[in-house]
């Protein structure tokens, strides 16, 4: 059901699953999702919709193909916009969970002609800051390299940490 497809923006090389026909909808996965992470969600609504499920810069397929790229929330909201365009479509409804939240605000805010409808789902980045330990993980090769050395007992404090209310 689900097709694969890249399209190209300014440094980045965006991977995406791409289902059903119809008014575009894009979903975007918070920090470490990619874009199976909506899989179910998306086969229910590529009913009515043509869905594609977007792996956000540094996640899933998604390439970063010029040193240069920026991580921020703006950088990631105009790769966006350069990829709305580089499908042919002039506007899309746009579904963000967590950091895919933050992003796919910024999108609205800075491409507003580009964003028609607009769905939050636990946005991140918004209100309160997050933990530096995910502002660390944005760091290019820094980031990386936590990640890789992260024990699972630092995965779960952070997690912990940043989604649960004590």
């Amino acid at each position: 059901m689900w097709e694969l497809g890249t399209a190209q923006a300014t440094g980045v090389r965006f991977s995406f699953a791409v289902a059903g026909s119809g008014p575009p909808l894009i979903l975007l996965p918070g920090a470490g999702g990619w874009q199976l992470t909506f899989a179910d969600l998306g086969a229910v609504l590529a009913r009515s919709r043509q869905v594609l499920a977007v792996d956000p810069p540094g996640q899933g397929r998604t390439r970063i193909t010029d040193s240069a790229a920026r991580f921020d929330a703006d950088g990631v909201a105009h790769a966006l916009e350069e990829f709305v365009a580089a499908l042919g479509l002039t506007d899309v409804d746009v579904v963000g969970h967590s950091w895919g939240g933050g992003f796919a605000l910024r999108l609205s805010q800075l491409h507003p002609h580009r964003v028609r409808r607009l769905v939050l789902l636990a946005p991140a980045g918004l209100v309160v800051p997050d933990a530096w330990e995910f502002r660390a993980l944005r760091l290019p090769v820094l980031g990386e390299l936590i990640t890789y050395l992260a024990a699972p007992t630092a995965v779960r404090h952070l997690l912990a940490k940043s989604f649960a209310h004590r």
